[in-house]
């Protein structure tokens, strides 16, 4: 079984900020289960009851976390892509800071990319909504690989996935 943890803000004003990209990928996936039977081969969580940068929190209470796969949004990647990757750093990213000093290094990352502000405070730019189309396509499209192409996931399969990402 393969989990895929989206990790956001559980408060109602900040659901739709750039911040709780990773809860918005579980609600894609969730939203396109309705129409496939793969939905037995994911399991799928949200650090609910939980800040983001509390979310290791959450996952230590899940006891097979083999095939782990964290969503979340990064900074360091341009606006509209996803990157997929295996076993990096946190990158200053609290959340994922928090995660790792609960369950170690070895999982997987969906970074989803909400690229660097330019002139305006980190915190501000992160807990605002995006305004842009391309958040919500690559959270889309990001979703369908994850649905489609779970023996990817299950298999780590990191050059394949990022091909996939390049054709959207």
């Amino acid at each position: 079984m393969i989990i895929i943890f989206g990790i956001g803000n559980d408060i109602k004003n900040l659901l739709k900020t750039r911040h709780n990209a990773g809860f918005m990928l579980i609600d894609a996936i969730n939203n396109k289960y309705k129409y496939n039977h793969n939905h037995n081969l994911l399991s799928l969580y949200k650090n609910i009851g939980y800040t983001i940068n509390s979310a290791g929190e959450y996952l230590i209470n899940i006891t097979k976390l083999k095939d782990l796969w964290v969503a979340y949004d990064d900074l360091e990647v341009e606006l509209g892509k996803i990157k997929w990757s295996w076993g990096i750093s946190a990158k200053g990213h609290n959340g994922l800071k928090n995660i790792i000093s609960k369950i170690g290094i070895d999982f997987g990352r969906i970074r989803i990319g909400i690229s660097r502000p330019q002139n305006i405070d980190i915190t501000d730019y992160v807990l605002s909504e995006e305004k842009s189309p391309l958040l919500y396509e690559s959270i889309e499209f990001a979703a369908k690989i994850c649905i489609e192409y779970h023996s990817l996931l299950k298999n780590q399969n990191l050059e394949a996935l990022r091909k996939l990402s390049q054709c959207k």
